[in-house]
């Protein structure tokens, strides 16, 4: 009986530690948090493009493009930083200097 209630408990014991894995609190894992001035579709990006003369993006790509984007860093975004626009989880995908690409937009509270 005791083998029995020791097998048990043990099994008990290794289900719960299990799924008590750390993970990352951080909402972008995949690139750098970005603080744009303006964000577009790939489209949209193409379309204002062509018509003012800048190259367009001739890549597939997921996510949205973000303008005028400057990195926010962690420690930044405890310590005061300012995002008075959109900031982004860009996936490291630079273009042409300012133009990120591959983004997506995180709900985060920087003042």
């Amino acid at each position: 009986m005791f083998v029995r209630l020791l097998s048990i408990t043990s099994l008990f014991i290794l289900a719960i530690a299990n799924p008590l894995v750390h993970r990352g609190d951080s909402q972008c894992d995949t690139g750098n948090i970005q603080c744009c001035q303006q964000t577009q579709t790939v489209d949209e990006y193409n379309k204002n493009a062509t018509a003012h003369g800048r190259v367009p993006i001739d890549i597939d790509i997921l996510g949205r493009v973000g303008l005028g984007c400057s990195p926010i860093t962690i420690v930044g975004a405890g310590a005061g930083a300012t995002c008075s626009q959109e900031p982004l989880c860009c996936s490291d995908n630079q273009y042409y200097g300012l133009i990120n690409i591959g983004c997506t937009p995180i709900n985060i509270y920087i003042n």
